[in-house]
């Protein structure tokens, strides 16, 4: 993420640079979905957006569950190998199945095609906004971090 964004209040200690963005960034989309829209349908096409982006990490999650339950040699825990097969697919499928499901507009949604667009852009826009930072930002870090890291070798080494 930009470092500006996490800059905190002197006073409040609160990020007040994200706070602000996150207002802005809220008004915006309200105001686009107001177009030609009533307040129930704005509300039903805001809250379908919420629940697909909340869900999409818990994609990650299970993937990962099964991922490990697949790949390690020997899960070390309390469960083994076919309980964390079972439950990250199990999740997985039940997540996907969830977000899938938010596609089906519901009875105060007028226009289909409009729903559609709006879910299908709104979850690339954000989920793709979300990958941008995390490689970018998440690249700029890791070149910062290895150029101000500095070797220090043991007093053994020194006086060879």
């Amino acid at each position: 993420m930009p470092r500006w964004l996490g800059n905190v209040h002197p006073k409040y200690a609160t990020p007040y640079a994200a706070l602000i963005l996150q207002g802005i960034v809220s008004g915006l989309l309200v105001l686009l979905n107001f177009a030609g829209a009533g307040v129930q349908e704005t509300f039903q096409k805001l809250l379908s957006l919420a629940v697909v982006l909340q869900l999409v990490p818990f994609l990650y999650m299970f993937g990962a569950l099964v991922k490990f339950a697949v790949s390690e040699t020997k899960p070390v825990g309390q469960y083994g190998r076919g309980t964390l097969f079972t439950a990250g697919l199990c999740g997985l499928l039940t997540t996907t199945l969830g977000i899938l499901l938010v596609f089906f507009p519901a009875a105060q949604i007028t226009s289909l095609w409009q729903y559609e667009l709006w879910m299908v852009g709104g979850t690339v826009f954000f989920v793709g906004l979300a990958a941008f930072f995390f490689f970018v930002y998440g690249r700029r870090k890791l070149v910062q971090s290895a150029s101000s890291k500095t070797v220090t070798l043991p007093m053994s080494e020194v006086h060879r």
